[in-house]
């Protein structure tokens, strides 16, 4: 199972708790006025505890699946050592400037647009989304990316760009390593 998974179900469980937390604290505060003092404390006591307990869980679910992210923030291959794909949409289809590229190889998507705003999405073989970027006139977007599966991903519009816009779809082919 994939971290980002496992990280999910410990945020649910999470959740869950703290709304129980949160109906047990509101199902105390129910009591007669005499009793509201001593409540009022605990409750904020609780309250404090359950904050910083979420704030870390949150911070250590971040932390996790932070680097299994589309767009590594913890390192950007220079072009220099990366393979660069000139991308371009127009309404219906997409250009690039090669399609097959070897895998485990930094790839630097360079995306533009000739006409309207689209949005450059490749999803894997289970339909995942792997990465986006928009491609807009007049602009170049970088998408960074390694693709360590081989195979034939799948390049789509996100924006709805006109009437044809399902039908801009266009593919990459990414090869094993060796060949």
């Amino acid at each position: 199972m994939p971290p980002e998974y496992t990280i999910g179900y410990v945020m649910i469980a999470a959740t869950v708790v703290l709304g129980a937390g949160f109906i047990f604290t509101a199902l105390s505060a129910r009591k007669g006025p005499d009793d509201y003092e001593p409540i009022h404390h605990a409750g904020y006591a609780v309250r404090r505890y359950w904050f910083v307990g979420v704030m870390c869980l949150g911070l250590i679910g971040f932390a996790f699946t932070l680097p299994h992210m589309a767009n590594p923030l913890f390192r950007t291959p220079s072009p220099n050592d990366a393979t660069v794909i000139n991308v371009t949409g127009q309404q219906w289809s997409w250009t690039l400037s090669t399609d097959t590229i070897p895998a485990n190889q930094d790839v630097v998507f360079r995306v533009t647009s000739d006409d309207v705003n689209h949005d450059f999405a490749i999803f894997d073989s289970s339909g995942n989304i792997v990465g986006q970027v928009q491609a807009m006139p007049g602009y170049v977007n970088s998408l960074y990316y390694k693709f360590s599966v081989p195979g034939t991903y799948t390049i789509r519009c996100l924006e709805l760009c006109g009437l044809y816009h399902t039908a801009m779809v266009s593919s990459l082919t990414v090869t094993s390593a060796g060949g």
